[in-house]
């Protein structure tokens, strides 16, 4: 196939038109007076939406050159994305503002190698400072209700809801979120456990939108043999199909010959069946594994026992209501075994805590109680359309994780204010003057979004700075208001900043230092069987 090859200056021109449509499509969507986009989806009722990663991911351009800086910019807000679930339209937002100033130096004589290399150490920098503004949150504190409402886009029902799940789920800390058969969003708790491996091919996926797989009243083949050869599992998988269920191993290690044969099984005939490493090592291994055979009513197939796969029937495995296995861990809801053998195993654990003689081996025994006994969080969403739903539950899933990083990495002052703290407060050259007007592009956004005047708003922030009310003083734009945004709650999760400022400073870093574009060329549709003289029609 021929490719056409475009050139600098074209290539950059076009490159940086493509960036600036998409991050113009994603940037009305800021802030707590952002602005809805619809987006068209073929076959299914249009999305409306105020997510920056399902606005972007719905782009693609007519120009081939245009949509390949479009593309590269997507990644900003899919790293951010997959990392906390929110800061997706921030990423977007500054790695337009860098690319675009960037090369307003590089028409001066910049050269493009010396602006990537200021970027990356001036982001290093940033993040550093960052970590020192970082405040740490508690899952029972009001906090976190307000970090959940600000990621749920201002939706305190929302917010609430998110809030009381992870609350509710402090121990496990396990929280799903499903489609409601009702108009209801409801939070219902349910036993369930986490184990921290994910599945070890990607073949098992069976929902591709997601990259998980989803299985029902699944067969637990529960052992810490290495599964070597078909004769080791072929029965098994049998077994299950004769049955009609789905099946999750979990073994210490499934070998090429034993593993083809479950992925052709898998793709061929769509047989259920996903696969994922045993957790643990060496004696915590054991008895992770002991625990989880208590907990789905199965036997643990042990090497030391001297247990033989090939002897395995439908009698030893295990059972669970649901399982989600993702390519990080795997979550088991419902469980199937005895309650009292669950009780009993969970009192021996605590037992073991007890008794512990080093802190890591209690952290640990905590970590297996937490896992047997704890419960899972899910938080069904409804809606009054479908449309409706749809939106709320991308709203709530990215708003839970980012809720969730701000439990594991700390808070910062929202409203832009952040960027701004980590900005330089002297700069002394073109470079520090580039890399500051990005930063500020967050502020003012938000401003702008909420119908103001970004200079005017800083200028007021600046004047009750200067009467001695420093602390945390920025713009609610909810409430229009320059004020204390610690008290009023307009927070961010430290990560959600973090990741934002990584990903769009490694987006532009790459398209800074890019000349040259290579795309397919571009052929003229097939002729219709009539051929193109329609004239033939009237004749």
């Amino acid at each position: 196939m021929a490719k056409n090859v475009t050139l600098y200056p074209q290539s950059t021109e076009k490159l940086l038109a493509g960036v600036k449509t998409l991050a113009d499509a994603v940037r009305v969507t800021l802030g707590p007076k952002g602005r809805h986009v619809i987006v068209e989806n073929e076959y299914q009722y249009p999305a409306v939406t105020k997510d920056g990663v399902t606005v972007s991911n719905s782009i693609t351009l007519p120009d081939p050159v245009e949509n390949l800086g479009a593309q590269i910019i997507k990644q900003a807000a899919s790293t951010t994305v997959s990392k906390v679930g929110d800061g997706t339209t921030t990423a977007t937002i500054l790695a337009a503002e860098f690319l675009t100033r960037a090369h307003e130096l590089i028409s001066k004589g910049y050269n493009p190698v010396n602006i990537k290399n200021y970027l990356d150490s001036r982001t290093k920098i940033s993040l550093e400072v960052l970590e020192k503004l970082s405040m740490p949150v508690e899952v029972d504190s009001d906090k976190l209700d307000q970090i959940a409402t600000i990621s749920a886009n201002n939706d305190a029902f929302l917010g609430g809801i998110i809030a009381e799940a992870i609350k509710k789920t402090a121990d496990s800390g396990i929280v799903m979120v499903e489609e409601s058969k009702s108009t209801d969003t409801y939070v219902d708790m349910i036993e369930g456990c986490r184990i921290d491996k994910g599945m070890i091919s990607p073949y098992f996926v069976n929902n591709p939108t997601k990259m998980l797989t989803e299985y029902s009243n699944p067969a637990i083949l529960i052992t810490d043999k290495k599964i070597r050869s078909t004769t080791d599992i072929s029965h098994i998988m049998e077994a299950c199909g004769k049955a009609g269920r789905s099946l999750l191993i979990i073994a210490d290690e499934v070998e090429a010959q034993a593993i083809s044969l479950i992925v052709t099984n898998r793709v061929r005939i769509n047989f259920p069946v996903v696969a994922i490493k045993a957790p643990g090592f060496g004696e915590r291994r054991a008895a992770l594994l002991e625990d989880l055979a208590v907990f789905t009513n199965g036997k643990f197939i042990s090497e030391n026992k001297g247990d033989k796969l090939s002897k395995v029937t439908m009698d030893d495995l295990g059972s669970c209501n649901k399982i989600i296995v993702t390519f990080k861990d795997t979550t088991l809801i419902g469980p199937h075994g005895d309650p009292l053998k669950i009780a009993e195993r969970a009192e021996q654990i605590r037992g073991e805590v007890a008794t512990s003689d080093h802190d890591f081996m209690a952290k640990l025994n905590k970590q297996r109680l937490a896992n047997l006994a704890g419960a899972v969080g899910i938080i069904y969403v409804g809606g009054e359309t479908e449309a409706e739903m749809r939106e709320r539950k991308f709203r709530i899933d990215d708003a839970l994780q980012a809720t969730q990083a701000a439990v594991r990495g700390g808070i910062v002052i929202g409203g832009g204010m952040t960027f701004l703290d980590i900005a330089l407060s002297d700069p002394t050259s073109e470079l520090d003057e580039m890399y500051n007007s990005s930063l500020f592009s967050i502020f003012r956004q938000i401003c702008e979004n909420a119908g103001k005047n970004s200079l005017d708003i800083y200028k007021k922030i600046q004047e009750r700075k200067e009467d001695g009310r420093t602390a945390y003083t920025g713009y609610n734009a909810l409430t229009d208001t320059v004020e204390n945004l610690l008290e009023a709650g307009v927070i961010d999760p430290t990560l959600v900043i973090s990741s934002a400022l990584t990903a769009a400073s490694s987006v532009a870093q790459l398209l800074i230092t890019t000349s040259a574009t290579i795309t397919p060329e571009k052929t003229q549709d097939t002729l219709s069987p009539m051929g193109d003289d329609m004239s033939l029609l009237d004749q």
